[in-house]
C-alpha cells in the first residue's frame, strides 16, 4: 500500500477503471441509504491485479447523536469462489457443446475451441491409432496470428525426443503439469530443430498434458500450453483440465463409436444379402437396406417388428423350426423359395441363423439371407447338360455294340472259309 490505511478513501481500493463505479455507486448508496452490499473488485496494491471481493460498506454513526463519524467496510476475498463458479460454468458449457454432436471431427474442433478460448494459448489433441502409434490430430492457437505455428506442428510427424511428456502421460495414464518451462526442457521435448523452432515461436512457458481415458483405455492426450503473456498453470488448473479431458474422452469415444457404427451400416447396406438381428422375443433390432426390396419395408420401420408380423403366418410357420433352433444356440442353415415383394419374382435363397450367446445366455440371433437364384439356375442347367451328356454316351455305346455285332458276323464267315481252304489239297 502506497499510503497509510487511515488516510485512504474507498475509491483508493479500486483500480482506476473501477473508481467511477466506487464513487458513483458505492459511496452514493452509502450516503443515500447508509450502506452498500455486493460484489466488486479490489486492486492488489503491489501488482494492480484485480481481486474479486464480497463487500459490505456502511456508515459509522455516533450511537446517541447519529452523527456520521466515518465509513466502514468489510470485504471478503472470493477469488476461490469466483474461480469455482467460472469452472462450473465452463464445465457446463463443455458438457453441452460436446453433447451437441456425434461427429468425430466436430467433437475435436469443439474441444480445441473451448480450451483455446478459456484456458490455453495453444492446444493440441493427440490420438492413439489402431496400430498403437501416437499422432497429432488437431492444433489451435488463441491468437490467430500464430496459427502458422499450429500448421507447422501439424505438418511434422510425431517423432521421438529425449523426453516426451505425451508418451509419458499416455503410457502412465496420468497427467503432467509443468509450471515453468526452461530452455533446456524445451530442447529435450523437441523432436528436431524444426520442432524446436516452432516451440520457441509459441513462447511456451508452462504446460499441462492430460490423458484422454475411457474405462482406463487411453484414446490419446490433450496438451495445453501457456505463453509468457499468460499466468503459469497451477494445480487448480490441472484439476480443471483433467475434468475437461475426462468429458472430452467420453465425447471422443462416443464419436468414434458412432463413426464405426455408420461405417458398419454403410457396409451392411451395400452387401448383396439381407442382414438383420432379432432378439429372444423375435423382435427386430437392426435390418439393412435389402429388406426394403424383399419385403417393401423401410429398415427403420422394421425395428421393434416381430418376425410373425414381417413374414406372415405361413412363412413364419415354415421358418419356426430354424428360429427355435437358433434360440437354442444352434446355427441354422437352410434353403427356401421366397417371393420378392418389390418385383413379385420368386427367388431362391440360402438363409443362415447365427445365435448370439453371452455367458451361456442366448440374447438373439443374426440373420443372413443370400439370393442364390442364378447359382441355382446354373446348377440346374449343369445337371441338365450332364444328363444329356450321359444319355449321349449311352447312345454311342449302344450303337457301337450293334455295329460290332454286325461286323463280327461276316468276318467270322470269311475266317471259316479261309480255314477250310487251307485244309483242301492244292492243285498240281
Amino acid at each position: 500500500m502506497d499510503i497509510p490505511v487511515e488516510h485512504t478513501q474507498i475509491p483508493d481500493y479500486f483500480s482506476p477503471a473501477l473508481r467511477d463505479f466506487a464513487a458513483n455507486v458505492i459511496v452514493r448508496s452509502m450516503r443515500e441509504v447508509g450502506h452498500w452490499r455486493g460484489e466488486s473488485y479490489f486492486r492488489n496494491w503491489k501488482t494492480e491485479e484485480l481481486i474479486p471481493v464480497s463487500g459490505d460498506h456502511f456508515m459509522i454513526r455516533d450511537p446517541q447523536s447519529q452523527r456520521v463519524l466515518g465509513m466502514g467496510a468489510i470485504a471478503r476475498d472470493i477469488t476461490k469462489q469466483k474461480r469455482l463458479e467460472r469452472e462450473q460454468k465452463l464445465l457446463a458449457e463443455v458438457g453441452s457443446i460436446l453433447a451437441s454432436t456425434l461427429d468425430y471431427e466436430a467433437t475435436l474442433d469443439n474441444i480445441l475451441r473451448i480450451a483455446a478460448r478459456d484456458i490455453a494459448d495453444f492446444c493440441i489433441v493427440y490420438v492413439v491409432g489402431q496400430d498403437g502409434k501416437i499422432r497429432r490430430s488437431k492444433a489451435v492457437s488463441r491468437d490467430s496470428t500464430k496459427a502458422w505455428i499450429c500448421d507447422r506442428l501439424m505438418s511434422m510427424p510425431f517423432g521421438r525426443s529425449r523426453w516426451s511428456p505425451v508418451d509419458e502421460v499416455i503410457g502412465a495414464k496420468r497427467s503432467r503439469l509443468v509450471t515453468r518451462v526452461s530452455a533446456e526442457m524445451l530442447e529435450s521435448v523437441a523432436h528436431n530443430e524444426e520442432h524446436l523452432e516452432a516451440l520457441r515461436a509459441a513462447d511456451v512457458k508452462s504446460f499441462i498434458v492430460a490423458p484422454l481415458l475411457v474405462h482406463g483405455r487411453p484414446l490419446g492426450a490433450i496438451s495445453l500450453m501457456a505463453s509468457s503473456a499468460s499466468p503459469a498453470y497451477t494445480s487448480e488448473d490441472l484439476n480443471l483440465v483433467e475434468e475437461i479431458a475426462r468429458r472430452s474422452a467420453m465425447a471422443i469415444d462416443n464419436a468414434q463409436l458412432y463413426r464405426e457404427a455408420q461405417r458398419a451400416k454403410l457396409i451392411a447396406d451395400n452387401i448383396p444379402a439381407m442382414m438383420a438381428y432379432w432378439d429372444r422375443d423375435q423382435r427386430c433390432q437392426f435390418a439393412n437396406h435389402a429388406y426394403l426390396d424383399w419385403f417393401g419395408v423401410d429398415p427403420k420401420d422394421l425395428v421393434g417388428t416381430t418376425m410373425l408380423d414381417l413374414f406372415g403366418p405361413e412363412l413364419h410357420a415354415r421358418n419356426l423350426p430354424y428360429i427355435e433352433g437358433a434360440l437354442n444356440g444352434v446355427t441354422q442353415s437352410f434353403e427356401r423359395d421366397l417371393r420378392m415383394r418389390s418385383t413379385g419374382e420368386i427367388r431362391h435363397v440360402v438363409a443362415l441363423y447365427i445365435p448370439e450367446k453371452v455367458n451361456k445366455t442366448i440374447l438373439g440371433f443374426f440373420v443372413l439371407v443370400f439370393d442364390v437364384t442364378e447359382l441355382k439356375e446354373t446348377q440346374i442347367l449343369l445337371m441338365s447338360e450332364k444328363e444329356k451328356a450321359i444319355a449321349a454316351v449311352k447312345t454311342r455305346e449302344d450303337v457301337l455294340s450293334i455295329v460290332s455285332h454286325d461286323l463280327r458276323s461276316p468276318l467270322a464267315t470269311i475266317d471259316l472259309a479261309l480255314s477250310f481252304c487251307e485244309k483242301c489239297p492244292r492243285p498240281t
